[in-house]
């Protein structure tokens, strides 16, 4: 959201991490939970938007994403993610680093693979009521808006954003 947009309503979570920090669902979750528990206390209602279903599961189905470190080549790390968990690795391309690296974290922070870790932690008592509400849009219409609100974040200097972030970091 714009800073016009963000008047009026206290946001959370948002431009707080620098781009050259790692940045985990289990940091997410971290200062998600805090920043529910600070609006909770105000007597107001917080409202989680956006993100990836995998950052929202993590709040509402109490899963663990431990965070740990690895220095081997992707290709191999590839090969042990999917003895480890077949499952989850059908979901994911060899090249991508994060998911491969979440599924060796998880293994090796709590002995067990990530998908038999998200169905125990689905059973974990959710610490607070939520409901979930999805906009469902004609695909077409969507890829019109998202094409629509990418032109208007151009002409507000996104590629001149973008160049700084990069020559900084």
């Amino acid at each position: 959201p714009t800073e016009e947009e963000q008047k009026g309503i206290k946001h959370y979570l948002i431009d707080f991490v620098s781009p050259d920090e790692r940045y985990s669902v289990a940091d997410y979750k971290q200062d998600a939970k805090k920043a529910i528990k600070e609006i909770l206390k105000k007597g107001k209602v917080p409202i989680v938007v956006g993100g990836t279903g995998l950052y929202i599961d993590s709040l509402i189905y109490e899963i663990e994403y431990p965070n740990i470190e690895f220095d081997e080549g992707l290709k191999v790390l590839y090969e042990k993610a999917k003895e480890i968990d077949p499952e989850a690795i059908k979901k994911i391309s060899e090249n991508d680093k994060k998911r491969i690296l979440r599924i060796l974290e998880i293994y090796h922070a709590t002995g067990k693979n990530k998908t038999e870790q998200e169905k125990e932690s689905r059973k974990n008592e959710v610490e607070y009521e939520y409901k979930i509400y999805a906009l469902k849009w004609d695909r077409q219409e969507l890829y019109e808006r998202i094409n629509k609100r990418v032109d208007i974040m151009i002409e507000q200097g996104l590629i001149d954003e973008v160049k700084e972030i990069y020559q900084k970091y």
